[in-house]
């Protein structure tokens, strides 16, 4: 599977943030997010779909749907899914999927 990380950077900062991000993929891949990190981005992502629904954002409602049909469940259960993934799991597929050696950056945009 691919992984996909989406940033906004300054165009005046952007090496040094590019570099920061790629610091911290390793940092996690190799010792996994803490459970306040976990915490609150499960959080966030919750809300998220509780203010604006499973169609938040058109590209965000496409990849999710592609990820439900792909592991073949519905839009429902995918709220007891992100309700039950535990830390462990997403630091399991941290050392699973995210190879930071292997990344292909894209940069668009005004620099």
């Amino acid at each position: 599977p691919s992984v996909v990380i989406n940033a906004t950077f300054n165009s005046n900062i952007i090496e040094k943030a590019m570099q920061e991000t790629h610091r911290m993929l390793d940092e996690w891949v190799e010792n996994g997010i803490s459970q306040h990190e976990f915490e609150v981005s499960r959080d966030s992502l919750v809300n998220k779909l509780q203010l604006h629904g499973l169609g938040f954002g058109y590209v965000q409602a496409r990849l999710l749907r592609g990820i439900t049909t792909h592991i073949g469940q519905d839009e429902s259960s995918i709220w007891s899914h992100v309700r039950n993934t535990s830390l462990e799991d997403v630091n399991r597929a941290l050392r699973k999927y995210v190879k930071p050696g292997e990344f292909t950056v894209s940069v668009a945009g005004s620099l």
